[in-house]
């Protein structure tokens, strides 16, 4: 992998003798849609396939999709990739907010159907915008490396020239940031973690986020054990510096490079990220996610799984340096997520089109089709948005997600291929938001006016790039001088191979005697049809834990001898009989499987039992509910139709807003727990006093404050005339620490007959003087939160009435007025 900011230097090689092709050297037994053998049992996988019973799509006279229309909302008719099946002639719908509104068979009984513009895409499949979880996109504008015989154990070794290996340097250009972004549009990519990034195009997860809840940035570590020296340990922990546990534990996602390597330096990386002890840190948490992965072995894997970490694997990137990648058959085996990430284009892919390619080539060739083509389509996906902990608002067509879409053509190749097999030319549009950034000519023109975008001849097909106005450059000005090209149109020039080799050990080619080209014959092999050749660190054996003969990599119950009747409780973690993929509780027992509501989650499981919310969808609650917790901390819920009752923020910046219920509102309880913070900084801008919205967000304990983050989903549905009567309160209970403050905590109050008695009181946590509050009564802070009262009145200043929404921030009840009719003086 790139480390950034230190010794690289340009790979030099040429192309291994033993390699004798790309991956595009084809597949004459595959056909478009196949999927291979998904073990060495031979059992094959039929990707579920679902025919809507809708009408024809008009074939367009040219190109995958035609254009009508001129609605703020996007209807797309087509075949559409959901997260475990492909609908045929399904469609999308994406409002005028850039959220999905519907993705099924039938959407015309939501809101705007009848007036949406519509992409009629008879040779289109509709997909989730692809999510690119591993690259260094300051260093994008080099060239790939030339690959020579040469392999290493370790990443330092290429880095600083150690232990006799050719030194590799690769120079930082940071000036092609934005040209590399560009180049992951064009294969259909909208968000990428990649220690870096730029305004406009993509969504940077580590930093530009391009609209998403702050709150849901990913932190980027490449050097976690602060080794960017060459430090390399194969027993103990005394590296330079351990990033700590308790760091890690406040982050919303933690995603560092970990095992990059095949020797006992590459281990002893994980065994001193995994464990307290020795000097160690325990990294491995449901927050972490781990890149490379790659020289560990079956029980360090149980250790991820246990924990609910993660995987990002860069499989060209690992076999250009090392020959030999993450053990990934045993990653899935044990349930660990694995998402697909570039790297970088000195070693890795020049986008995630052509690391699909590579994970294919090598899933094919070398682990006889262990994976499913939607597998590997779901490592650029959802399983992308799992590990980047993104996973509530991106990566998968569903109600309520933003709408991030790339629709590839399928006039050539159906279903799965024509994402696996697609070149950019492919790419008919990628959508961040509902936005196109990419797509070709006559559908970008029917969506938005183009004067701030260029035409681009993409290999003979008429395209239009949205450069200018995502950058405020065109491509000519983006592209720097002698970098990388933006796109090829067949094999990359000096594309890293994916062919597995390693001089004198193995050369990946699968033969006679050895079907999986690991170097092992086929009667020595403990997995004949899974690549597994000794590495370094395992001493000249192939790992075999359970010692039955069954190697770890081709083992179905690796920690049992034999391989039925696993006892192991990685295949059914929550112990209840019920087998994980089978277990609509895998992580609580219920051995009974309840479910209530036939959504397919399990009632011991699911945060809203008896109201249906599949497939990850929020569950529907009323704002009464979600203050008195009816559902769980952490849930993802939708509030419908709520009055706006003020907005928030700070220093001129909207950071979020108020919501209440009104008595007329289904489930309306009382004044009481009616009233709920939004925070969606991204989004409150567009928000006003009396508007009635649809929100999707998590349900938060926010130092003490019930509110609503990580917005998914926002819909403004109305405004409303309707004037909300505020509650009359006594001051000194919904203070800090008064009787009812929770009770209040953002609804419309209203003190009587109340006297300044301070101003400018302590500031509370994580505020800072001047607070430009005042303090009524000795007890309730008045604050400027809505709207700021200036100059401040004096003590000892009598209002008959002051009208606010009661706020709880920075540990203290505060009343925020919204307007200056909200204070009545005393006459």
């Amino acid at each position: 992998s790139a480390q950034d900011g230190f010794d690289f230097q340009e790979v030099t090689s040429e192309d291994i003798s033993n390699d004798t092709g790309t991956v595009d050297s084809g597949f004459p037994d595959v056909q478009p849609g196949d999927t291979n053998e998904v073990s060495d049992s031979g059992d094959v996988f039929v990707p579920p396939i679902e025919d809507c019973p809708n009408p024809p799509i008009p074939a367009p006279s040219s190109g995958s999709c035609s254009i009508s229309g001129s609605g703020a909302y996007i209807l797309i008719r087509g075949d559409v990739l959901k997260e475990n099946k492909i609908l045929h002639n399904a469609e999308v719908l994406v409002d005028g907010q850039g959220f999905i509104r519907c993705a099924g068979c039938d959407c015309s009984k939501e809101a705007g159907y009848n007036i949406a513009t519509r992409l009629d895409c008879a040779y289109g499949l509709v997909s989730p915008a692809l999510i690119n979880p591993h690259d260094h996109i300051t260093f994008t504008g080099n060239y790939p490396a030339t690959i020579t015989t040469e392999r290493y154990e370790h990443r330092h070794q290429w880095r600083k020239g150690l232990d006799g290996h050719t030194k590799i340097t690769v120079p930082s250009t940071s000036n092609a940031v934005s040209f590399g972004e560009l180049r992951q549009v064009l294969s259909g990519t909208v968000s990428l973690f990649g220690s870096g990034g730029s305004a406009g195009l993509l969504r940077n997860l580590d930093g530009n986020l391009e609209g998403l809840d702050p709150a849901l940035k990913a932190t980027y570590d490449t050097f976690p054990l602060g080794d960017s020296s060459g430090v390399m340990l194969t027993d103990g922990c005394a590296y330079p510096a351990i990033q700590s546990e308790q760091s890690v534990i406040g982050m919303h996602a933690y995603v560092p490079h970990v095992a990059e390597g095949i020797n006992d330096a590459a281990r002893n990386e994980f065994l001193c990220l995994s464990r307290n002890t020795n000097g160690g840190q325990d990294l491995v948490r449901a927050n972490t996610s781990f890149i490379h992965g790659v020289g560990v072995t079956l029980e360090d894997i149980r250790d991820m799984a246990t924990d609910g970490t993660g995987l990002v694997w860069s499989p060209r990137s690992n076999i250009a340096l090392y020959g030999i990648t993450a053990p990934v058959t045993i990653y899935k085996t044990l349930g660990v997520t694995i998402a697909l990430g570039t790297d970088w284009t000195a070693t890795g892919s020049v986008n995630m089109l052509r690391e699909l390619k590579c994970a294919d080539y090598y899933n094919k060739t070398n682990l006889n089709g262990f994976f499913t083509d939607m597998e590997l389509i779901a490592m650029a996906t959802i399983n992308a948005a799992k590990v980047l902990h993104v996973d509530t608002v991106i990566g998968k067509l569903e109600a309520g997600y933003l709408a991030d879409i790339a629709i590839f053509s399928t006039r050539e190749r159906k279903d799965e291929r024509a994402i696996i097999d697609a070149g950019v030319e492919d790419v008919v549009l990628v959508l961040r938001a509902g936005i196109p950034l990419y797509g070709d000519e006559a559908l970008v023109r029917g969506l938005i006016d183009v004067s701030n975008c260029e035409v681009l001849n993409v290999c003979g097909v008429s395209k239009i790039v949205c450069a200018k106005r995502e950058t405020g450059k065109t491509i000519a000005e983006l592209t720097p001088s002698l970098a990388y090209p933006l796109f090829f149109c067949n094999v990359p020039e000096k594309e890293p191979t994916c062919v597995p080799f390693r001089q004198g050990e193995f050369d990946g080619i699968p033969k006679a005697n050895d079907a999986d080209g690991d170097g092992v014959s086929d009667d020595a092999d403990n997995c004949p049809h899974i690549f597994n050749p000794p590495r370094p660190m395992d001493k000249g054996r192939q790992p075999d834990y359970d010692k039955d003969g069954v190697g770890d990599d081709c083992d179905p119950c690796p920690f049992d001898a034999g391989i039925s009747g696993c006892s192991d409780s990685l295949l059914d973690k929550d112990g209840d009989g019920v087998e994980n993929d089978r277990d609509n509780c895998p992580d609580v027992p219920n051995p009974n499987q309840e479910d209530k509501d036939m959504d397919g989650v399990g009632d011991a499981c699911d945060p809203c039992p008896t109201r249906a919310n599949p497939n990850g969808a929020p569950c529907d609650v009323t704002i009464w509910e979600a203050k008195t917790l009816f559902v769980p901390l952490g849930t993802k819920v939708r509030i419908q139709n709520a009055l706006v009752t003020g907005v928030g923020q700070k220093n001129g910046n909207k950071l979020g807003f108020f919501i209440q219920m009104t008595p007329s509102d289904a489930g309306y309880q009382g004044p009481e727990f009616s009233g709920i913070y939004v925070y969606y900084p991204s989004g409150a801008q567009q928000v006003q006093a009396s508007q009635r919205v649809t929100v999707v967000g998590v349900l938060q304990d926010y130092y003490g404050e019930i509110q609503i983050a990580q917005v998914s989903s926002f819909q403004i549905v109305s405004n409303d005339a309707t004037v909300l009567e505020p509650v009359v309160v006594n001051p000194s209970e919904v203070s800090t620490n008064g009787q009812k403050w929770k009770n209040y905590e953002a609804v419309l109050v209203r003190v009587l007959d109340v006297t300044v008695t301070q101003v400018e009181p302590p500031a509370g946590p994580g505020d800072s003087a001047p607070t430009n509050e005042f303090v009524v009564n000795s007890s309730l802070r008045v604050n400027d939160f809505i709207f700021r009262l200036d100059p401040l009145p004096q003590v000892g200043t009598r209002f008959s009435s002051i009208t606010g929404v009661l706020h709880f921030a920075n540990g203290n009840s505060k009343l925020e007025p919204r307007s200056a009719s909200d204070f009545v003086l005393a006459q």
